[in-house]
């Protein structure tokens, strides 16, 4: 079995980081992460080139997420919720999977992309303000 985890913190030794090593270490799955803070990866800037084919137009290391999504089984959004929402960097990357809504709503496609199981998984300090974070997410 093989996950990909988007990882949305900035911390190395934070919540989300102890959350996220607990999880590796209970699983017998393969794990690819992607560091949001580190990772080489623009935000999508709207040209529309994946109104027409299935593509993003930007390359970068987002083309290995694409092709790991391919082949995972399972998704996990790990991210600290700021300002009642994921964190910027995550919301950057997650921006980048325009090119599946733009199959379906533009060119009336479904993309080849077999079911994947997920989880959300969130940080937050505070009270109230992960409902919005968990439905952008999802």
């Amino acid at each position: 079995m093989k996950t990909l985890i988007l990882y949305g913190s900035s911390h190395d030794h934070g919540d989300c980081a102890a959350m996220m090593h607990k999880l590796v270490s209970k699983s017998d799955s393969e794990f690819f992460t992607i560091n949001c803070y580190t990772a080489e990866i623009s935000p999508c800037t709207d040209c529309r080139c994946c109104r027409t084919a299935l593509q993003c137009s930007i390359d970068d290391e987002m083309q290995r997420i694409y092709n790991y999504l391919t082949e995972c089984d399972n998704v996990v959004i790990i991210s600290p919720v700021h300002f009642c929402t994921l964190s910027a960097m995550l919301l950057k990357i997650s921006s980048r999977f325009q090119m599946y809504s733009s199959a379906m709503v533009f060119r009336k496609e479904r993309p080849s992309l077999s079911a994947k199981r997920g989880a959300v998984i969130l940080a937050q300090g505070g009270s109230g303000g992960a409902e919005m974070a968990y439905d952008t997410a999802k």
